[in-house]
């Protein structure tokens, strides 16, 4: 499975603040419990629904 866009994740954010519960939000969108958690609680605690990670792309080079 692919990661959540930023579209779902605000989603999950918006009707889980109307009332939803975390096990319905998992059921409809096709994640697991921990993952919806894991959304919410970065929302509360950053206001932001995006992970810092950086989780495409080739590593940096550090030295020559």
């Amino acid at each position: 499975m692919s990661e959540l866009t930023e579209f779902e994740r605000g989603q999950i954010v918006g009707a889980h603040m109307v009332g939803a519960s975390v096990t319905k939000l998992a059921e409809v969108f096709g994640v697991s419990r921990g993952t919806v958690s894991k959304i919410m609680t970065a929302y509360r605690r950053t206001g932001k629904t995006t992970s810092n990670k950086h989780q495409c792309g080739r590593k940096c080079v550090l030295s020559d």
